[in-house]
């Protein structure tokens, strides 16, 4: 005999959540984290049949869950616990007060699933650890559980030749846990075992469904022959947390075992699915050594030619189309040959609901950062595309989720948008989403730098000074000054002597400095001509003016975040101009400097002209645009702003 004994001592600090008092405290309300020490002795199955197996290891994987009950008194505070593996702790959840000391119950179901944390499905696949004296404290805000989780069922595999089915009596299992409820589901129906190509069935965690009898009754078939083999076992046997094989007996081999001819049958599948708008039949084969009816009490089911001896078949169908969106059709069709019985399953699947949000995307040209679908329906669906330029991520879920698009790349193509369609199907249902990523809206370009033309007066430039893309901020200049600095004010500002009445460059006021009555920056002093070289040059504060009207463009805002241009925010300006309406530029908010500060960058953008204020020497004309508004009008000199420059015609 081999036992394995692993202790496992698992400290998890978590955070502290303050606890409140629920009248009832197996409702999941209020969830409270904890701080949580955990000391837990795990105890594995002991071998009993001295075959050669693979050694039991035991580490906690992640996503692992524990079931806790504390007990407060009469009171009873329902729990649980998460492993998260890459930082070896758990993540601990209670609802309700727990007791400074007491007792509490824990739960462990491997390889089981829960979707709510409340209810766990389990199977004979799912071994089934407890504890339901362990202890529990609460010292300053901290819960200690001391624990040793031992399996509630034995470990069974049975032993036979590759493909042999059996279906086995007298054996239980657990089906099923309600938190809530404190309560295991034990079935003793009738087991259903296949024997794999190792000669061995799965691992099933069993246990006797009558402990005083111990016996387990097979029922084969052979040559339309069907018998039962029976055994009472000895007290070793299926115990708990023992693990061992029991070998299934023959025709030919009754291995101990106790064999009498009795009534069969048996069909072949065991379940049928129906889609919710199929109503054509399907067809059950049975297999017989006398006569055997087929009948079901669902009225929304056909059974046709349920009668017959021997082998035969039968058929199936829904009389009609299942059109709830909540709910599947179940129903059970029983055989029966004297006193053998078998059934078939039979499920027709609720009408699927599927719906997208939104229906449509747009992506700047340039644009690559993903947007998210969200996907609302009641059964699984999948997320499709046949356009090679789309990446989608996520694109499968069940009930209602997300996913994400984004294109691979940017679209280069100067004539022509690229679209795609994304198709959600869930079931029979399907729903769509249209994108779209636009084409480079550049017209041409002058000594190496893109423009758009809009169909104005003059070409506009995709992108500001210093940037590396349309949607990049770029750099800032005081007005007339070629190069960037760290600070902005007058005491450094290039045309005058520390004050805004010692202009030495570009004014015609007396009392400001030095009168030039100059109004446009020269050549040598407009930082886009400067940096760019050819035709371009900072536009005119007429030229702003005339991007700005509405009469000539559109503009529309895109906040931060948005997919269309990365997330950048800004404003769109297509064009409204016969023949040029799928031309557009962006201007981002790429705020402005003052002093040494960046200031409203995403909310605000400030751009200048190269053309002096008409009224005051002190400003300069720029185009200014918050989220609701934009126009064309003065600001300071001294400020670093954006510049978009413009080319000529």
């Amino acid at each position: 005999m081999k036992k394995s004994l692993y202790i496992l001592s698992t400290v998890c600090l978590l955070l502290t959540g303050a606890c409140s008092t629920e009248n009832d405290d197996n409702r999941y309300s209020q969830e409270q984290r904890a701080r949580l020490v955990l000391q837990t002795r795990v105890v594995t199955f002991t071998e009993t049949d001295g075959a050669t197996r693979a050694a039991d290891t035991w580490q906690w994987a992640d996503g692992d869950v524990l079931y806790m009950q504390y007990y407060n008194g009469n009171r009873r505070v329902s729990g649980h616990a998460v492993y998260t593996a890459s930082t070896q702790t758990w993540e601990a959840y209670h609802n309700g007060t727990l007791a400074t000391a007491g007792a509490c119950r824990l739960y462990y179901f491997q390889g089981a699933s829960s979707a709510d944390l409340r209810n766990v499905d389990l199977s004979e696949a799912n071994a089934v650890y407890a504890d339901t004296t362990a202890t529990n404290t609460l010292r300053q805000g901290t819960i200690a559980v001391s624990a040793a989780l031992r399996p509630l069922t034995a470990r069974l595999r049975m032993k036979g030749a590759s493909g042999l089915t059996a279906r086995v009596n007298g054996m239980a299992r657990y089906t099923g846990y309600s938190a809530q409820g404190d309560r295991l589901t034990l079935s003793h129906e009738p087991l259903v075992v296949t024997v794999g190509n190792s000669g061995y069935t799965d691992h099933l965690y069993v246990c006797f469904a009558d402990t005083a009898a111990r016996t387990l009754s097979l029922t084969e078939s052979a040559d339309n022959h069907f018998y039962r083999f029976t055994r009472s076992f000895e007290t070793n046997v299926l115990a708990q947390g023992t693990s061992g094989y029991i070998t299934i007996p023959t025709v030919d081999t009754n291995r101990g075992w106790t064999r009498i001819e009795v009534d069969g049958v048996n069909v072949s599948p065991a379940s049928l699915t129906f889609a919710w708008s199929t109503t054509s039949a399907q067809t059950i084969t049975v297999t017989a050594n006398g006569a055997w009816t087929a009948t079901t009490t669902a009225t929304w089911l056909t059974v046709t030619g349920g009668t017959g001896t021997g082998n035969g078949s039968f058929t199936v169908q829904p009389n009609s189309q299942n059109t709830s969106t909540t709910a599947d059709r179940t129903a059970t069709i029983t055989l029966t040959r004297g006193d053998a019985t078998c059934t078939v399953k039979v499920t027709q699947q609720k009408q699927e609901v599927v719906s997208v949000a939104p229906e449509s995307l747009t992506f700047a040209w340039d644009a690559t950062a993903a947007r998210t679908i969200t996907v609302t329906a009641n059964a699984a669906w999948t997320a499709t595309t046949t356009a090679s330029w789309l990446t989608v991520t996520g694109g499968s879920g069940t009930g209602n989720g997300s996913f994400t698009v984004q294109p691979k790349s940017q679209n280069t193509s100067t004539t022509a948008n690229r679209t795609a369609t994304i198709t959600v199907r869930c079931g029979t249902k399907t729903a769509t989403v249209g994108v779209t990523q636009k084409c480079n809206p550049t017209t041409g370009y002058d000594n190496g730098h893109a423009y758009v033309d809009l169909g104005l007066s003059v070409r506009w430039a995709t992108m500001n000074v210093g940037a590396s893309s349309p949607t990049d901020y770029g750099d800032y200049y005081a007005w007339g000054e070629t190069t960037t600095k760290t600070s902005y004010d007058w005491s450094t500002y290039k045309y005058c002597n520390g004050s805004s009445s010692t202009f030495t460059k570009y004014n015609n006021d007396t009392s400001r400095g030095t009168v030039d009555n100059k109004t446009t920056l020269e050549p040598d002093d407009d930082v886009a001509h400067v940096k760019w070289g050819g035709n371009w040059r900072m536009p005119t504060i007429e030229e702003l003016s005339e991007l700005d009207n509405w009469d000539n463009c559109n503009w529309q805002w895109y906040g931060s975040g948005n997919s269309e241009f990365n997330g950048v925010a800004g404003w769109k300006v297509t064009s409204k101009k016969a023949g040029f309406t799928d031309k557009y530029i962006f201007l981002p908010a790429a705020g402005h400097r003052s002093g040494t500060s960046l200031n409203l960058t995403g909310s605000y953008g400030d751009y200048w002209s190269s053309s002096l204020d008409a009224e005051d020497p002190r400003g300069a004309g720029r185009l200014l645009f918050a989220h609701s508004v934009h126009g064309a009008g003065g600001n300071s000199r001294l400020y670093g702003l954006s510049v978009r420059p413009v080319t000529e015609p």
